[in-house]
């Protein structure tokens, strides 16, 4: 990690914030790449990690995203800078990650007004070597086998 990254140990059982409602405590611990802005890390803003499954979760730059409109029929909100700790904690596969993903709504995290430099998509792999490109792409999430690829730029 550089100066504005820092690598953390999530112990199983913590607590992923949510923007509106509560998502359960992790099911496997973690180790993660935050981001940070001198001494303060901001919360759960991962980057990249991966769990004691073997799952890997690595956030890239998408200026194109446009995440999800609030949408009240789904209990639980996160910030797309949450994304990546919510899965690390609660799956072991990349279809467990697509699922659990399309359950709750994402939406652009409410920090300093940078949602155009946090827009991302996010690459997934499990131990059994499977992959997935996950992405928002006019407010709906779009799912990429990318398993015989295996590479996003």
């Amino acid at each position: 990690p550089g100066e504005l990254e820092r690598l953390f140990v999530h112990p199983r059982n913590t607590s992923v914030p949510a923007l509106r409602g509560k998502l359960p405590l992790s099911r496997f611990g973690y180790v993660a790449v935050q981001a940070a802005l001198g001494d303060f890390t901001l919360p759960l803003a991962t980057t990249e990690g991966t769990n004691e499954a073997g799952l890997t979760v690595s956030l890239q730059t998408h200026t194109l995203a446009v995440y999800e409109p609030t949408n009240l029929s789904k209990p639980v909100a996160i910030g797309d800078l949450s994304v990546a700790a919510y899965l690390l904690g609660c799956c072991s596969k990349v279809d467990e990650a697509a699922d659990a993903l399309s359950k709750i709504n994402v939406v652009p995290t409410p920090v300093l007004s940078l949602s155009s430099l946090t827009a991302a998509h996010f690459s997934i792999q499990d131990a059994s070597g499977s992959s997935r490109v996950l992405e928002y792409v006019d407010g709906a999430l779009r799912i990429y086998d990318n398993t015989e690829v295996g590479v996003l730029t």
